[in-house]
Order: C-alpha cells, then structure tokens, then sequence
C-alpha cells in the first residue's frame, strides 16, 4: 500500500494483517493516516518474510 489509506475501501489492510498474524508478527495501524504498519523490532524479519511469502511488496 502507497500514501495514505483510503478508509472508504474494505479489506484492504486484512491480507497483511493475516500474514502477520500467521507468522506471530503483531502489528498496529496507526490512526494518523500514513501508510505505516508497526511491526516490533524482533518481529521485523519474520513479519517481512511472511508478508513476501503472501506476495505482497514493499520497502
């Protein structure tokens, strides 16, 4: 996901939170509106590599 989040949309952030959840990777969403996912330091790793092994692409 680029730029803010269109809250208007539904679904679109559920894919990334199950792949994180799957991989014991919690993560928060902030409310400021950014495109951020809070993932804790030690769970960095694990939370990219189930994220790219669901597909998704990022930086």
């Amino acid at each position: 996901m680029g730029g803010p989040p269109d809250f208007s949309l539904v679904g679109v952030v559920a894919p990334l939170g199950t792949a994180l959840a799957a991989a014991a990777a919690p993560a928060v969403l902030p409310p400021d509106g950014t495109d951020l996912r809070l993932v804790r330091t030690a769970a960095t790793a694990r939370a990219v590599a189930a994220l790219r092994a669901a597909g998704h692409t990022g930086t």
